[in-house]
């Protein structure tokens, strides 16, 4: 809530302030770190001298104009201008909330761009050590970067090939799934077993975390030196399309369900909430599924 104190003349740099104070504490940090950036390197810039009746809609649409970021992240650092603009005028401070007809920008979600069963064959040739064992492992059980990072040996159970979900790591904080159906677990494929017991070997004797940054053998604390380090080079040298390095995750979704997996069963692997999620996201990869849990995609590398 703002102090009773504002008025119409109180700047946007004041509001948005006193706006990301009183939500700091219910805000993740990578969410906190993300409207820390739009504050002060967006709006405060843009319109932080401005008195609150001196906003309007025209000023606000011209400044989108003149950005050159993408439409989604516009939309994300609006969110704290919209924010003070909803509470000054749920509080009575101004007559006019300039957002109620300002839509977001349209986003044009991006076609996955899966690796082909050559191309994961060519890439781990490239690859050795840690980073393959990671980049294998991630290929083969769709798991998300942050949950990989803050994947440990404890989590592992090599008797029945599983594994459990229960955790992710952002900005080097560990912190819980957002949906229920995070928390979970998985069947561990054949091709990530092999990686987990060749993981053996470098980690698992010294940490809990089962993959390191091998350049200062340290758990990795966020995916930036792996896609810029390793990931990156090492699709240059393999011919293979730069793509990022999330594509892992859609390439273990687009075998599955190409090679006939349940689409219930991908799911769940995934971590998906709803099924329609699933459907939705990768519906041109879809044959006819059956209930074979991964038989079918084992047999795609084993043959």
């Amino acid at each position: 809530m703002f102090s009773s104190e504002i008025s119409s003349q109180t700047t946007i740099k004041e509001l948005l302030e006193s706006w990301i104070r009183n939500k700091k504490k219910r805000l993740e940090k990578s969410t906190e770190k993300s409207y820390l950036s739009a504050i002060y390197h967006h709006l405060i810039p843009s319109f932080g001298q401005l008195k609150l009746n001196e906003l309007s809609i025209h000023s606000i649409e011209e400044w989108i104009n003149s950005l050159d970021i993408s439409n989604k992240r516009i939309n994300n650092v609006i969110i704290p201008l919209k924010g003070i603009m909803d509470l000054a005028y749920k509080q009575g401070h101004i007559k006019v909330n300039l957002f109620e007809h300002l839509k977001n920008l349209p986003v044009r979600k991006k076609e996955p761009k899966p690796l082909t069963p050559s191309e994961i064959k060519v890439l781990l040739d490239t690859l050795q050590g840690q980073v393959k064992n990671y980049v294998q492992f991630a290929i083969w059980t769709g798991l998300r970067t942050s949950e990989l990072i803050a994947l440990k040996w404890s989590d592992i159970d090599q008797c029945k090939n599983l594994a459990r979900i229960s955790r992710a790591k952002v900005m080097g904080k560990e912190k819980s799934p957002k949906t229920k159906a995070g928390k979970r677990t998985i069947k561990l494929l054949s091709q990530a077993m092999e990686a987990i017991k060749s993981q053996e070997d470098f980690t698992k004797s010294q940490s809990e975390y089962v993959f390191h940054d091998p350049r200062k053998n340290e758990p990795w604390k966020n995916d930036q030196a792996i896609r810029k380090v390793f990931w990156y080079p090492a699709l240059e040298k393999a011919g293979i399309a730069k793509r990022c390095i999330y594509e892992t995750r859609h390439t273990f979704a687009s075998l599955a369900i190409s090679a006939g997996e349940n689409i219930l069963w991908v799911s769940q692997q995934m971590g998906h909430d709803q099924v329609s999620t699933t459907l939705r996201t990768y519906a041109r990869y879809i044959d006819e599924a059956d209930s074979l849990s991964g038989q079918k995609l084992e047999k795609l590398f084993c043959s």
